[in-house]
């Protein structure tokens, strides 16, 4: 054994060994913590725009009965979608009948249609598309009503962490 050019192969071929050994758990931990990383960063753009479309409002130019009325109407036409419940909110379906719930705020220039709270299920929160249709059929109504409706300033939330969490209207304490 004393020819050196077998040792350099005895040594290529342990090292080779030795890294087939190790090489597949060294780029499994790396190939999930880049996968964890990307998964991260798309759930937070994700999340950042589902607040985003939640947080716009719609103000009626009409007195809270009225405002109160069309939108009570309108959930019930669609009882698929939106449930009153016991308190005169909003419920918005995803799941449970109140995942999302909306709400009418008496302000000085009529009322505003907001989102309260919403759940996040499945790493989002929810009732964004549910929340775009309400807002269209209660425009349509206000509008064949004769009511004046604009967008109103937008909704800021707050995360709250519980199973699951919830996302609350930024000064708005939470409710069930």
């Amino acid at each position: 054994m004393d020819n050196p050019l077998l040792l350099v192969v005895i040594g290529v071929i342990v090292a080779v060994v030795i890294a087939a050994f190790f090489l597949p758990g060294w780029v499994r931990r790396r190939t999930r913590r880049a996968g964890e990383r990307t998964e991260h960063a798309h759930a937070r753009s994700h999340t950042a725009a589902a607040l985003a479309q939640l947080g716009t409002t719609l103000l009626l130019h009409a007195p809270e009965s009225e405002s109160r009325d069309l939108v009570a109407e309108v959930a019930e036409r669609h009882p698929r979608l939106f449930t009153r419940l016991s308190d005169g909110r909003i419920g918005i379906r995803f799941v449970d009948p109140d995942d999302a719930v909306a709400a009418l705020v008496a302000t000085d220039g009529g009322s505003l249609l907001r989102i309260d709270r919403t759940r996040e299920l499945l790493g989002a929160p929810k009732g964004v598309e549910f929340w775009g249709e309400l807002h269209a059929l209660v425009s349509a109504e206000a509008a064949a009503r004769g009511i004046e409706v604009t967008a109103g300033p937008p909704v800021r939330f707050d995360r709250h962490d519980g199973s699951p969490a919830v996302w609350v209207a930024a000064g708005e304490e939470q409710r069930s």
